[in-house]
Protein backbone atom coordinates (compact mmCIF):
# COMPACT_ATOMS: atom_id res chain seq x y z
CA UNK A 1 0.00 0.00 0.00
CA UNK A 2 3.00 2.15 0.91
CA UNK A 3 4.50 2.01 -2.94
CA UNK A 4 1.51 2.68 -4.41
CA UNK A 5 0.84 5.82 -2.52
CA UNK A 6 4.50 6.96 -2.93
CA UNK A 7 3.35 5.90 -7.36
CA UNK A 8 0.75 7.95 -6.98
CA UNK A 9 2.26 10.71 -6.08
CA UNK A 10 5.02 10.40 -8.65
CA UNK A 11 2.50 9.62 -11.64
CA UNK A 12 0.10 12.52 -10.72
CA UNK A 13 3.11 14.91 -10.20
CA UNK A 14 1.77 16.04 -6.91
CA UNK A 15 4.16 18.43 -4.46
CA UNK A 16 5.82 16.03 -1.84
CA UNK A 17 4.11 17.69 0.94
CA UNK A 18 3.97 16.85 4.83
CA UNK A 19 1.83 13.79 3.50
CA UNK A 20 4.26 12.18 1.46
CA UNK A 21 6.88 12.85 3.70
CA UNK A 22 5.05 10.78 6.44
CA UNK A 23 4.15 7.69 3.72
CA UNK A 24 7.96 8.22 2.85
CA UNK A 25 9.42 7.61 6.13
CA UNK A 26 6.56 4.94 6.92
CA UNK A 27 7.88 3.32 3.67
CA UNK A 28 11.62 3.30 5.31
CA UNK A 29 10.26 2.50 8.50
CA UNK A 30 8.91 -0.79 6.59
CA UNK A 31 11.97 -1.30 4.38
CA UNK A 32 14.19 -1.32 7.36
CA UNK A 33 12.41 -3.71 9.39
CA UNK A 34 13.19 -6.45 7.01
CA UNK A 35 12.62 -7.85 3.18
CA UNK A 36 9.32 -7.33 2.25
CA UNK A 37 8.11 -8.48 -1.21
CA UNK A 38 5.37 -6.38 -1.43
CA UNK A 39 6.94 -3.49 -0.50
CA UNK A 40 9.19 -3.39 -4.06
CA UNK A 41 6.79 -4.56 -6.38
CA UNK A 42 7.74 -1.88 -9.29
CA UNK A 43 11.51 -2.11 -8.51
CA UNK A 44 13.80 -4.48 -9.50
CA UNK A 45 17.06 -2.39 -8.05
CA UNK A 46 16.20 -2.40 -4.20
CA UNK A 47 18.76 -0.19 -3.23
CA UNK A 48 18.68 1.92 -5.93
CA UNK A 49 15.20 2.70 -5.15
CA UNK A 50 16.14 3.38 -1.67
CA UNK A 51 18.47 5.74 -2.41
CA UNK A 52 16.03 7.68 -5.12
CA UNK A 53 13.46 8.22 -1.89
CA UNK A 54 15.79 9.01 0.56
CA UNK A 55 17.13 11.89 -1.72
CA UNK A 56 13.56 13.02 -2.51
CA UNK A 57 12.49 13.07 0.99
CA UNK A 58 15.65 15.06 1.53
CA UNK A 59 14.42 17.56 -0.72
CA UNK A 60 11.31 17.46 0.53
CA UNK A 61 11.77 18.57 3.65
CA UNK A 62 14.41 21.19 2.76
CA UNK A 63 11.44 22.98 0.51
CA UNK A 64 9.21 22.40 3.09
CA UNK A 65 11.82 24.07 5.58
CA UNK A 66 12.31 26.90 2.93
CA UNK A 67 8.34 27.38 3.00
CA UNK A 68 8.06 27.26 6.48
CA UNK A 69 10.50 30.09 7.94
CA UNK A 70 9.33 32.43 4.91
CA UNK A 71 5.83 32.44 6.59
CA UNK A 72 6.54 33.79 9.81
CA UNK A 73 8.89 36.46 7.75
CA UNK A 74 6.05 37.06 5.47
CA UNK A 75 3.35 37.70 8.55
CA UNK A 76 5.56 39.72 10.50
CA UNK A 77 5.95 41.98 7.37
CA UNK A 78 2.35 42.17 7.03
CA UNK A 79 1.89 43.27 10.68
CA UNK A 80 4.33 45.70 9.98
CA UNK A 81 2.64 47.62 7.36
CA UNK A 82 -0.68 47.20 8.75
Amino acid sequence: MLSQALSVYALAGTDRNKQWINIALSYLKVCESGPNDELLTHQEDRATYITNLVDSLKAAVDQLSERSSFLPRARSMVSLEV
